[in-house]
């Protein structure tokens, strides 16, 4: 139920309490995927893009065949200009949306 609460904060544009309910989860359940992705985009979207990537780096583990995770991370790389790593991540993301379908 906290996990659907921080989405539909997140989805309300309701940022920094979607980021509270989340890192709850996060805590109580390292091994939640959406948790982590969820949370990691609040934090991007509301600037604190560090805290944003480390969150990102371990969605993206836990959701190996999610692009999003890889897409958002490709936008916080470039946001560093870290051209490179931003482009392996978009590659991975396409890779993964090709495979699953849109």
């Amino acid at each position: 139920a906290r996990l659907a609460a921080g989405i539909l904060s997140f989805r309300r544009g309701l940022y920094a309490q979607a980021e509270s309910e989340l890192r709850w989860i996060c805590e109580k359940d390292p091994a939640n995927g959406p948790a982590f992705y969820y949370r990691g985009e609040a934090l991007n979207r509301v600037g604190r893009f560090e805290e944003a990537q480390t969150l990102m780096e371990r969605a993206a583990e836990l959701m190996p065949e999610d692009a999003r995770p890889f897409n958002t991370l490709g936008r916080l790389l470039d946001r560093q200009s870290r051209h490179t790593e931003a482009a392996e991540m978009y590659r991975r993301a396409r890779e993964l949306q090709v495979v699953s379908g849109p």
